[in-house]
């Protein structure tokens, strides 16, 4: 398969997650993971995010699964153009089983992006207590990391 069969696919899945059509997205992804495993794993889009991430930030919970089965360990920690980790976009969505699965298949929980954010912080400044305690109880970092003006 082509890269640029393999982007339209990715397209096409995203564009079934953005549009709420779970079920039909689960039956691409599904069928693709053996015809077509780069598109679990490799294919980007244009903002450097893979279908896991888009997975995520839906709440998803089959189609991460499939993505995470299908990739390598450090696909858990995989980042976009803006070192967004999965885990940063499931815990900035409100995803709580998704994040839970994350930190199963060894997702870090301190990992930062570009602006120095964490998933901890995304959870907290959305008021997601469930989220927070996970990710603390998980072996987040609670201190602070950027560095406080003054």
């Amino acid at each position: 398969m082509s890269v640029s069969q393999s982007l339209a696919n990715l397209e096409q899945a995203v564009q079934l997650l953005h549009n709420g059509q779970l079920e039909l997205c689960t039956k691409l992804v599904e069928q693709a993971k053996t015809a077509q495993p780069e598109l679990l794993t490799s294919s980007r889009d244009s903002s450097g995010r893979g279908l896991l991430h888009w997975a995520c930030v839906k709440g998803a919970e089959r189609i991460v699964e499939l993505a995470l089965t299908a990739g390598s360990p450090e696909t858990v920690d995989s980042t976009d153009d803006q070192d967004w980790t999965p885990l940063m976009l499931a815990a900035s969505a409100g995803h709580l089983a998704v994040a839970r699965r994350l930190l199963g298949a060894g997702a870090n929980p301190d990992a930062s992006n570009a602006t120095g954010q964490r998933a901890l912080h995304y959870a907290a400044s959305k008021n997601r207590p469930e989220l927070a305690r996970l990710l603390l109880d998980a072996g987040a970092d609670a201190g602070p990391r950027m560095p406080l003006p003054g």
